[in-house]
C-alpha cells in the first residue's frame, strides 16, 4: 500500500494517526513512519497497520451459523 492509498483509507475511516496506532498495537511514531514512507517498519507491523485500514469498522469475520 503506498502513502496515497494509506491517506485515502485513513480519511475514509476518519482515523487519526494516534487511533491507527492504537488499533494496530504500536506507538504513534511507528504508524507515522509507515504512513509517510519515511522509514521502513517490520513486515509484521506493516501487515497489522494495513489490516486496520482495510477491515470493515466494527465487523469481524464470524463463521456462518448452521441452521437447525
Amino acid at each position: 500500500m503506498d502513502t496515497l492509498q494509506i491517506r485515502i483509507n485513513k480519511a475514509y475511516k476518519a482515523l487519526t494517526t494516534s487511533e491507527l496506532a492504537k488499533r494496530a498495537g504500536c506507538d504513534r511514531g511507528t504508524a507515522w513512519r509507515w504512513e509517510t514512507g519515511r522509514l521502513k517498519v517490520s513486515p509484521e507491523m506493516a501487515e497489522r497497520l494495513t489490516r486496520v485500514l482495510i477491515e470493515p469498522a466494527g465487523v469481524q469475520d464470524v463463521p456462518a451459523q448452521k441452521s437447525a
